[in-house]
């Protein structure tokens, strides 16, 4: 939950709290709680790896909703269309499971 404060993700950036959950999270053990306040003055930077992954991610969400949906090149039939395709076949003198398979 410290970590969840210190970057404001889901909830309001509040280092006060994050370190007070950190605290007591230290104090029952917790090595990467410890780390954390350890690191407590690099909180306020933030690092070119965060930089980069939330400039990725904000791309992500923009390409996901504005990009139109775009159909696989596949050809799909639905049941009645490939149901007529059978009979035209079938009345051209092909057997019913007498076709060219699919790639």
């Amino acid at each position: 939950m410290g970590k969840l404060y210190i970057r404001g993700n889901g909830v309001p950036k509040d280092w006060a709290k994050a370190e007070e959950l950190l605290r007591s999270a230290a104090q029952d053990g917790n090595e990467f709680a410890q780390r954390l306040l350890q690191r407590r003055a690099q909180w306020h930077k933030l690092s070119p790896m965060d930089a980069a992954l939330g400039v990725i991610g904000s791309l992500c969400r923009m390409f996901e909703t504005s990009a139109p949906h775009i159909r696989p090149r596949c050809m799909y039939l639905d049941r009645k269309r490939r149901r007529e395709l059978e009979q035209k076949q079938r009345a051209l003198g092909h057997a019913e499971n007498d076709f060219e398979p699919q790639m």
